[in-house]
């Protein structure tokens, strides 16, 4: 990464925002970036790989990591998940840990907090979904919130859907955030490439359509992308990858019914990104059991660290 000219007293850092699954990280994360980076599902361990998010104001920038929710991890796909959340503390300044206000605490919040503080970094404790408590809960809430995380430098309740307590926590993370250079230009607001960003708006829009088993046992696969310019729509090629055929037909659905809905929203998603018509070619494919295939997990961008199933202590 090639550094740039910053003035002086110019801070600048690494974020990790950590959590259980579910606990609004990615809703989160399209906040304080102030653009959707990060698709958002109400189903749990929607994200699968580790997100920068880069907010640059004149005299900071920060660079945010959203991470898989941490749980339970089994299989080579869920271990990938787990070690993209714990490796981004590896790059952090600081940490952001998220505890959802509904969900009661339990010993997967305090294996995260230990794993935080394990690692040396200050960390910030955020309670999340505020929105959704009655007074008188939500006080309940926040003493045993505290409780959970303590030793963090600093304590927020905030609503990431509603952005109540967004600046607070902003005011909070540049008040710790080192001294440094300016890492990416002004106009950036993600490390990751238009393939990936297309990849996962298609996957969000599955997710949205899906139930069950079948949105977890898919991966997207983006095969070409072709600009004619700008009179001319872009020329999107997908893949859509499950594990056995009774998911592939459930994946197209009754005269392609399935795919149609989600191919329609998919490419009004990706229209709005690109500020640009497009058209989506959208297939789907089978490679069986592909979730425990390390050959098949780096095919569709899923490899890095892993952590073996006796290395994870946390309580379903």
């Amino acid at each position: 990464m090639s550094l740039l000219t910053s003035p002086e007293g110019f801070r600048s850092g690494f974020v990790s925002l950590l959590g259980r699954p579910n606990v609004g990280k990615s809703t989160l994360l399209n906040q304080l970036v102030g653009t959707k980076l990060a698709i958002v599902s109400n189903k749990p361990q929607t994200t699968r790989n580790r997100i920068a998010g880069i907010r640059t104001e004149k005299d900071c920038q920060f660079i945010f990591l959203d991470t898989p929710g941490i749980h339970k991890a089994r299989e080579q796909m869920n271990r990938f998940m787990v070690g993209q959340a714990f490796g981004a503390l590896a790059d952090a300044d600081i940490a952001v840990v998220l505890l959802d206000a509904e969900q009661a605490f339990g010993g997967g919040d305090a294996f995260v907090v230990e794993r935080v503080r394990e690692a040396g970094i200050p960390f910030i404790g955020v309670l999340n979904k505020i929105d959704r408590l009655r007074p008188d809960a939500l006080s309940r809430a926040w003493e045993k919130f505290l409780a959970v995380v303590e030793g963090s430098v600093e304590q927020i309740a905030i609503s990431a859907l509603h952005t109540s307590g967004i600046h607070s926590l902003l005011d909070a993370l540049r008040s710790h955030l080192p001294e440094g250079p300016v890492y990416y230009p002004e106009d950036t607001v993600t490390d990751r490439g238009m393939k990936f960003q297309i990849s996962e708006l298609i996957r969000e829009q599955i997710y949205a359509a899906t139930h069950e088993e079948l949105p977890y046992a898919t991966a997207v696969l983006i095969e070409s992308i072709e600009d004619k310019g700008k009179d001319h729509p872009i020329v999107i090629s997908a893949l859509i990858v499950v594990e056995s055929d009774s998911q592939k037909g459930i994946m197209i659905g009754r005269k392609g019914e399935m795919m149609k809905k989600i191919g329609v929203n998919s490419r009004r998603e990706i229209e709005k990104m690109l500020g640009q018509k497009v058209f989506l070619d959208l297939r789907a494919g089978v490679v069986k059991d592909w979730r425990k295939h390390p050959d098949a997990l780096r095919r569709f961008g899923y490899a890095g660290e892993e952590m073996e199933p006796s290395e994870d202590p946390l309580a379903d």
